[in-house]
């Protein structure tokens, strides 16, 4: 049976690859696609990122119509010269037409290529067809572009150009089985890590053809348990000011009076290697503490909302740097309100912390005890776990 031959490495089955194998489609009936087990960027030692597995996008393909697909393995194929592949793959499979993109290359040195192809057709007996550039607003559709667009969040654009919404696949994981307390099923992905990065964050997705809502990147922590806080050891350091209370499933958490134990866990589950420090990461959020009385003249309730930030590092030298930076940040930003500060070593408390300052701001008038009113800043030097 003569069939119509396809040649390229498909990552993402874009709608430039789709152009491509609907080329030899049309021409020919059926077809048949040669690609590789792995990027041949591996063979080079160059980084190889997908946008699909290698799963995902022979699904995708054969899914176009291709009839059957053929994976090399690329390092028994990268010295061969390009007349000897070309001529292995005809004896081999003996195809009608040959399709490729407009910058498909192959054999030693790149040597093969559309104008290769388009010469030796004859000689072998192939229809040649060459698909030209496809274009979307005057850029050129390529799996790079679309890596680069994923790797941006544009995720609208990328589905554009890839003819389909981006995919992700993964093997389930057992996590905390959240799902079964709160309603509606969960699922944990175990990443691979060399398909394409999108940016953290929330995202609608759907799952089996149903909506669903995808949080991407570091594991979320969705809860204040006691067993957190009893990794810190402040559970019972923190004393009566700690708002605790029991859920339905009568497991003992508390509202949160800071967020150390929180930003410390989510930080542990998404950083994995030295390499991504230093990081810092901020919140603005409301905080809950049973005060036995205001402190330093600052009257506010018990619940109160403070914007917080936290750094990682690997070293006491960078936690030190980044907290002076901390500080000027602070600084300039009561500089614009126009607010004269005074910067004043304070008490760290049970939040903890080897050092802590608080920012003085000076009035002219009366405010609580003193001739000062109190906007603390807590800016903590030190490590939680």
């Amino acid at each position: 049976m003569k069939r119509g031959l396809i040649l390229g490495f498909f990552d993402g089955v874009h709608t430039a690859h789709q152009a491509v194998i609907k080329s030899a489609l049309d021409y020919a009936g059926e077809a048949m696609l040669i690609t590789f087990k792995d990027s041949p960027a591996k063979y080079f030692n160059q980084k190889a990122e997908y946008i699909y597995t290698r799963k995902q996008s022979l699904k995708k393909i054969m899914s176009l119509g291709v009839s059957e697909v053929i994976e090399l393995d690329f390092a028994e194929i990268a010295n061969m010269p390009a007349d000897e592949y070309l001529k292995f793959i005809v004896q081999k499979y003996n195809p009608i037409s040959i399709s490729t993109g407009y910058n498909h290359t192959f054999g030693k040195n790149r040597s093969g290529n559309p104008d290769f192809l388009a010469e030796n057709a004859d000689k072998f007996g192939y229809k040649y067809i060459c698909v030209p550039p496809q274009m979307f607003n005057d850029q050129i559709i390529s799996s790079t572009l679309i890596r680069k667009l994923l790797k941006e969040g544009n995720i609208l654009l990328a589905n554009r150009l890839l003819g389909t919404n981006f995919m992700l696949e993964g093997t389930v994981i057992r996590g905390a089985q959240l799902g079964r307390t709160i309603g509606f099923p969960t699922a944990n992905i175990k990443y691979t890590p060399e398909i394409v990065q999108i940016p953290f964050g929330v995202y609608s997705a759907r799952v089996n053809n149903r909506p669903a809502v995808l949080n991407w990147g570091m594991k979320p922590t969705v809860h204040n348990t006691k067993e957190l806080w009893e990794e810190s050891g402040r559970w019972d350091v923190y004393g009566k000011e700690l708002m605790r209370l029991r859920d339905r499933h009568n497991r003992e958490m508390c509202l949160g009076p800071t967020h150390e134990e929180i930003i410390t866990a989510i930080a542990r589950d998404g950083l994995k290697s030295y390499k991504q420090l230093p990081v810092n990461l901020y919140q603005i959020q409301s905080k809950f503490r049973d005060e036995v009385r205001p402190r330093f003249g600052l009257l506010r309730g018990r619940e109160f909302i403070m914007k917080d930030a936290y750094s990682f590092d690997m070293s006491q030298e960078g936690l030190e740097k980044e907290y002076e930076n901390m500080a000027k940040a602070y600084t300039r930003i009561f500089q614009r309100c126009g607010l004269n500060t005074k910067m004043v070593q304070s008490d760290s408390g049970a939040i903890g912390g080897s050092v802590s300052h608080e920012f003085m701001v000076i009035t002219d008038t009366d405010a609580g005890e003193n001739d000062v009113w109190l906007y603390p800043v807590e800016i903590d030097i030190g490590l939680y776990f």
